[in-house]
């Protein structure tokens, strides 16, 4: 089964029980995700099958050129598309479904160990610099680089998904500062990228409460953050600059992870990071780069 196979709107219907709200397993800003079950050859295989929104707003052919350029783009690290339905103004598109949902779900979590965090951060890093290697397409970004789209499978490898087809406009916490002026861009993408890192680093999300906060140090910048007082969240990109920025980056990190890690692991991680997060988008480093120094923390982890 290829990425350009053509699934009949019944078939799909059948795999989500004519998409039944207890199938929803994500929504967002372009369109409703289910969970499904394809019969292929006799086979039962899971499936996540994203039913897109503003389905008429794709000009005659433009769904389909666009659904094939996902499937031109197979790598280990990018979610695996297996068909798409275009029918009765529908647009839905099937993908592999991860078992371990995504990334955002598991960041606080205690049970995945630093190697862990340090495995998806690799294998995501590659799916980008897939992405941002094409050849074909020497301009094509992803545009909406987050936690959230970073499917996990059985074995934690980390898959990039709402690539092309989901017309993202970015997503609030991890928007490069010059995306209102310049919009999407690889320098961007690695921006979003940086933010993931510090998720990743501390097991927070890229936007929190100001109460979620108690450790003393970084409660101490917090405060001091006319930023963080009128909006009473914390933007994880402005508190890991403030840290840098006052040599207090350890802060940030997971109490667990300082324990039990060799921390030149850690700084390497978290120094790259903040490279991604430069304000001269030509002063961040390229996702080539990035893979280089995340893998370099995980020999000495």
């Amino acid at each position: 089964l290829t990425g350009s196979k053509t699934i009949s709107l019944e078939d799909v219907k059948s795999a989500t029980n004519d998409f039944s709200n207890e199938r929803v397993i994500g929504s967002g800003a372009s369109g409703k995700i289910y969970k499904g079950e394809l019969t292929l050859f006799k086979n039962s295989i899971p499936v996540a099958v994203k039913r897109l929104h503003r389905a008429d707003s794709y000009g005659e052919g433009a769904f389909l050129k666009e659904v094939v350029k996902l499937s031109s783009y197979a790598h280990e690290n990018i979610i695996t598309l297996r068909g798409f339905c275009e029918e009765r103004n529908e647009k839905i598109i099937l993908l592999d479904y991860a078992i371990n949902k995504s990334l955002d779900m598991h960041l606080s979590n205690s049970s995945l160990t630093w190697g862990l965090r340090l495995k998806i951060s690799i294998g995501a890093a590659k799916g980008l610099n897939h992405i941002h290697s094409f050849e074909e397409d020497q301009k094509t970004v992803h545009g909406d680089i987050k936690s959230g789209n970073i499917l996990l499978d059985h074995d934690w490898k980390a898959a990039i998904s709402d690539f092309i087809v989901s017309k993202s406009q970015g997503t609030l916490g991890y928007l490069d500062p010059q995306y209102s002026l310049i919009g999407a861009t690889k320098e961007s993408d690695v921006y979003s990228f940086g933010v993931v890192l510090f998720e990743l680093l501390s097991g927070r999300l890229a936007i929190e409460k100001v109460e979620k906060y108690s450790h003393p140090t970084l409660r101490e910048i917090i405060d001091g953050g006319d930023e963080v007082k009128e909006k009473k969240v914390v933007f994880l990109a402005w508190l890991a600059a403030r840290c840098f920025e006052e040599k207090k980056q350890r802060a940030l990190i997971i109490d667990d992870i300082k324990e039990k890690t060799d921390l030149r692991s850690v700084d390497i991680v978290s120094e790259v990071a903040y490279k991604c997060l430069q304000k001269d988008q030509e002063k961040r480093p390229t996702m080539a780069l990035v893979i280089q120094e995340l893998e370099k923390a995980f020999s000495i982890h």
